[in-house]
């Protein structure tokens, strides 16, 4: 059985393809950027080789047939009728799509009143969606939702301080996002800790960072009603005084289009540095003196330290705590900078095992475990969307 998962935002296709035996075994994986620009590429990856060309790919639907071509092209399949289960990563699930679900036309209609909430992400994974249904007919088609690892939060995580009728009528709460790839690295940190009840702080930091605390079930995390809010990321600036939008609203009359602008493409590590949102410019500026680049990678550190302090105290003493994504995996001065905030837990870094970016980075002698794990959204999609199909079998 093959199992190809999408996973798509507003001008790329991303993709994996799977074969289930005794386990999921990648066969292929890679990525259709820049679709409809002249800067298209596609990156093609199988065990064998790594292929990057330039591509005319003008629309989504496009992008999935090139997929299909080149899966046929290179033996993986016969054509698209080999492909037994296409899983979707969608962001947004709202408070009814919480689980693995089967794609009908109800659900894709409930994923489309959802583009309110994430309108880049959403209308991009239904494109995907309701292209590929029709690319590839056979297939079970399942849609995987970045918001449904954190439902298990209780409402004195999930709400906010502002009368009930918003929570009822309009669903304003705490949804929380990157929930594939917190699920997909709590659980191979469980198993490295051999331990199911271990509190976990699970940190994903890359462009979109968010922050997740667990134990036996999401008790919070740092994204809320979007994924504007909590630790600054890359050009979103995190949490903010609402009070500035209604100042830039309604004294420097800046229009709401211009405020979303600001807010989710000018802010964050990019307003801070004065640079770029790219960590690895940031960082090189900073070694050489650039005293706004090193403000902005202590900023970063000093908010990610409050939320990991904040989450021990709810979790009541922590395990481990895991780093992922492009960030979270390579910026060992970042979480060198985090750590220095956070000696009264006893929390220690190996600067050895840090610096090398190892498995296990946390002295013998801390007091939690510290982790760089990779994080692997898709194959936690095809698993996922594996066991709904199997279950619907029974």
């Amino acid at each position: 059985m093959k199992i190809l998962v999408i996973n798509s935002g507003s001008s790329s296709v991303k993709f994996k393809l799977f074969q289930h035996g005794k386990k999921l075994q990648e066969l292929a994986s890679g990525m259709i950027d820049s679709i409809g620009t002249p800067h298209c590429t596609f990156i093609y990856k199988t065990q064998e080789n790594t292929n990057q060309l330039p591509h005319k790919t003008r629309t989504n639907r496009q992008a999935i047939k090139t997929i299909i071509r080149h899966l046929i092209s290179e033996n993986l399949i016969k054509n698209h009728k080999d492909i037994a289960i296409v899983g979707h990563r969608v962001v947004h699930g709202g408070d009814k799509l919480t689980a693995p679900t089967l794609i009908n036309k109800n659900v894709i209609k409930e994923i489309a009143k959802l583009t309110t909430l994430a309108p880049l992400h959403n209308n991009a994974n239904l494109k995907s969606i309701t292209n590929s249904i029709k690319l590839i007919k056979q297939a079970r088609h399942v849609a995987i939702f970045d918001t449904a690892f954190h439902q298990t939060m209780p409402e004195v995580a999930y709400r906010y301080a502002i009368p009930t009728e918003y929570l009822e009528k309009h669903k304003i709460r705490r949804y929380g996002f990157h929930g594939t790839s917190h699920s997909y690295v709590i659980k191979e940190a469980i198993k490295l800790l051999k331990n199911k009840s271990a509190k976990i702080i699970s940190c994903h930091l890359g462009n979109g960072s968010s922050i997740t605390a667990y134990h036996k079930k999401v008790l919070d995390t740092t994204m809320g009603f979007g994924p504007l809010e909590g630790i600054p990321m890359g050009t979103r600036s995190g949490t903010i005084d609402p009070t500035i939008i209604l100042h830039l609203s309604e004294t420097l009359k800046m229009p709401t289009s211009k405020i979303k602008n600001l807010l989710n493409n000018e802010s964050g590590l990019k307003a801070l540095s004065e640079l770029s949102s790219d960590m690895r410019l940031i960082h090189q500026a900073a070694t050489k003196g650039d005293q706004k680049a090193q403000f902005a990678i202590k900023y970063l550190a000093y908010r990610c330290a409050l939320q990991i302090a904040g989450y021990i105290a709810i979790l009541g003493g922590v395990d481990a705590i895991t780093f992922t994504a492009g960030i979270g995996r390579n910026a060992y001065y970042l979480r060198q900078e985090i750590f220095q905030n956070l000696k009264i837990f006893g929390i220690t870094l190996s600067p050895t095992a840090n610096k090398n970016c190892q498995q296990l980075i946390s002295k013998k002698t801390s007091t939690a475990k510290v982790f760089i794990i990779p994080t692997d959204e898709e194959l936690e999609i095809a698993n996922q969307s594996l066991q709904l199909i199997k279950s619907l079998k029974k």
